[in-house]
């Protein structure tokens, strides 16, 4: 009975022993997955991280959270007369042969169709396009998935615009008069008509809501090209106000809620509540170069103060007058782009981008002046080169 005794006593120690031992080994185990984990951990790019799965706003993005096929640069079927610009979050490429857009995170088509337009000229405005044969009768509203319609008009198409809920305005020539303003729902339903006798509309914008309008106008007077800028209500008869600019070009006319900006050739303003003009720089202080507007609605516009100059400015312009920001450039810009905390510029051998805030520099990007048109989105800037569209 001892010797039993006595065997089943060794027995269990050794068991005892052979449990502790795996313990200890588990043990090791496990610190040495941490101690990896940590490693891993400490290489990791937490700005860059936050970058992806984060929209501009801080806001988790749910494009962030899908993989990215990384397929850019995407290849277009032309690289003639594109206009390069964002509908949605999403990129939008119109050329001589198809309206394309494409995804920013993954550079999938998303949507192409072609169009036939000798002439096309694109507009957008949140998930809308309207895309415009200049010069000709056919246009068309594209969303960033489907084409919402086509349509072909007696008169021809001067310019257009689109509001971001897909309400239209056109501006064409007339029969009774020198130029027509048309306005459209999306069901080809229309909301406004107004005959314009002062000359020939070269500029046409609409407000978000599709409320307001505004359309500059030129003619010659004593030997002498003068630009009236008008602005309505769609339930006006006639304009609510009206802006004389004498020998200077608009460029652009965009709405920015209740506020227009006014983008001249040498001259920039804005007009409040369809009545109040707030001078941002004086005609004849600057030579406009480029401009655009970030999602926000904010103008950005790259100037130089005098011909000739070898290096521009740029100015963040919002939407009640003020210049929150202007900052030098190393040289001429080609191009600009912005998001609301960045503003990229293209030159002939650098992409350049700057925060929004100071205008300090954060990033340059080395290219050659093969390189067009440039798109910020978020914190990726897209850049047209030949006939690919790149990521940086």
């Amino acid at each position: 009975m001892a010797s039993n005794q006595r065997e089943n006593e060794r027995k269990a120690r050794k068991i005892a022993k052979i449990k502790r031992n795996q313990k200890i080994i588990w043990i090791i185990l496990i610190v040495l997955i941490v101690v990896i984990a940590i490693m891993k951990i400490s290489e990791v790019d937490f700005v860059s991280l936050k970058d992806k799965f984060t929209d501009e706003n801080g806001k988790i993005s749910v494009s962030g959270l899908l993989s990215d096929d990384e397929k850019f640069p995407f290849t277009l079927d032309s690289s003639k007369d594109v206009i390069f610009t964002s509908v949605g979050n999403q990129l939008a490429v119109l050329n001589d042969v198809s309206y394309n857009v494409i995804g920013s995170s993954n550079a999938k088509l998303q949507y192409k169709d072609s169009h036939g337009y000798a002439n096309p000229i694109m507009k957008t405005d949140g998930d809308y396009a309207v895309i415009y044969d200049q010069g000709s009768h056919r246009y068309r509203l594209d969303s960033a998935t489907k084409n919402i319609y086509q349509d072909k008009i007696n008169n021809v198409i001067l310019c257009a615009d689109t509001s971001a809920s897909g309400v239209v305005v056109l501006a064409t020539t007339s029969d009774n008069t020198k130029s027509e303003i048309v306005v459209y729902n999306k069901s080809l339903k229309e909301k406004m008509r107004y005959n314009v006798s002062y000359g020939y509309v070269t500029a046409v914008a609409i407000d978000d809501s599709a409320n307001r309008i505004a359309f500059a106008v030129v003619n010659s007077e004593n030997a002498k090209l003068n630009t009236i800028v008008y602005t309505m209500s769609l339930s006006d008869e006639e304009p609510r106000a009206s802006f004389t600019y004498e020998s200077s070009t608009i460029l652009d006319l965009h709405f920015s809620s209740s506020n227009l900006y006014v983008v001249g050739s040498d001259f920039v303003s804005v007009i409040s509540s369809l009545k109040k003009e707030q001078k941002v720089f004086e005609q004849g202080t600057v030579n406009t170069v480029s401009y655009c507007y970030n999602q926000s609605d904010e103008l950005i516009i790259a100037f130089s103060e005098y011909t000739g100059s070898n290096t521009d400015k740029v100015a963040y312009v919002t939407p009640s007058a003020k210049v929150k920001c202007q900052f030098d450039t190393v040289k001429k810009v080609k191009d600009v782009s912005a998001s609301k905390s960045k503003i990229s510029v293209l030159t002939s051998d650098y992409i350049i981008t700057y925060n929004s805030s100071k205008g300090e520099e954060v990033n340059k990007i080395e290219v050659d002046d093969s390189y067009t048109s440039i798109m910020q989105l978020s914190s990726n800037v897209f850049a047209k080169h030949q006939s690919l569209i790149e990521r940086f």
